[in-house]
């Protein structure tokens, strides 16, 4: 299970939600709603896993693992 922390801001515009992936320096995301922020986050860590193997270094973990969500 890989745990993803989200967070919230509210402007003008309603709210955004940022979601980072601490065990993934730099995989970072965020969306309009909570759903948006969760399906982009899940193309981010795959885009993040597969430039990993193109640079032929060690994967951590599976990039499918079921995501934790800690709201903070």
């Amino acid at each position: 299970m890989r745990q993803v922390l989200m967070m919230t801001d509210r402007d003008e515009k309603g709210y955004t939600y940022t979601v980072i992936v601490p065990d993934l320096p730099g995989c970072k995301s965020q969306g309009s709603s909570v759903d948006e922020a969760l399906n982009n986050i899940r193309v981010t860590i795959a885009e993040h896993f597969a430039t990993l193997s193109r640079m032929g270094q060690e994967l951590p973990g599976d990039p499918r693992d079921v995501l934790e969500v800690a709201i903070i």
